[in-house]
């Protein structure tokens, strides 16, 4: 039951972090489709590279938040451990 509780609990962190980072990077990401849709207009014919591209820029977020925050949250309870 604990650790039933403890995965439901990291994934709403998880779901939370990945919305702070899409947050804080979506200047490049708007950025990142202004240019697609301009590559898109000029090569209709690339649309579902442009798309493919629009959703790794996506997916890359979310497996950076996957790795990077178990890892930090192990990292933290290691240091807390050396500093008792």
């Amino acid at each position: 039951m604990l650790k039933e509780w403890l995965s439901i609990a990291e994934e709403t962190k998880l779901e939370e972090t990945v919305d702070l980072c899409e947050s804080h990077t979506e200047d490049i990401y708007t950025e990142l489709v202004e240019y697609l849709n301009e590559i898109k207009r000029e090569y209709p014919e690339l649309t579902n590279v442009t798309d493919r591209i629009e959703n790794l820029f996506i997916l890359k977020t979310r497996r950076d938040v996957n790795f990077v925050f178990p890892a930090a949250i192990q990292n933290g309870i290691r240091i807390g451990k050396c500093l008792r």
